[in-house]
């Protein structure tokens, strides 16, 4: 069975990009919604910094409502992901034309010896 499990859950996540990168797709109009494009953008940011955010929280304001807990540290996390963002990840990611691998952009011949 797991010989076909993962080929249908590749299969699974392959129509849905389909479906998503399809103009005029009900999917691709949600996912084009200017909250989640940002939310895309800073995205790295929430990933680095969530844990310890919420470790800080949990350590010393933590309440007793979860609701409350997840608001703050989500509210929380998504604000210092878009300092961060706009402080320094976007002057970093105009540096990469720099740091390009050495023979990109220069078609590779194959020598058989």
């Amino acid at each position: 069975m797991q010989i076909i499990k993962f080929p249908v859950i590749a299969l699974f996540y392959m129509c849905i990009i389909g479906k998503i990168i399809m103009d005029g797709s009900w999917l691709n109009a949600v996912m084009s919604q200017p909250f989640l494009r940002f939310t895309g953008k800073i995205s790295y940011g929430l990933y680095v910094y969530h844990p310890m955010i919420y470790m800080i929280y949990n350590n010393l304001f933590a309440s007793k409502n979860i609701w409350i807990n997840a608001l703050i540290c989500f509210g929380s996390s998504y604000v210092i992901a878009t300092i961060s963002f706009y402080g320094f990840e976007k002057h970093l990611l105009k540096l990469k034309k720099y740091f390009e691998p050495a023979g990109w952009g220069k078609k590779q011949q194959l020598q058989y010896k």
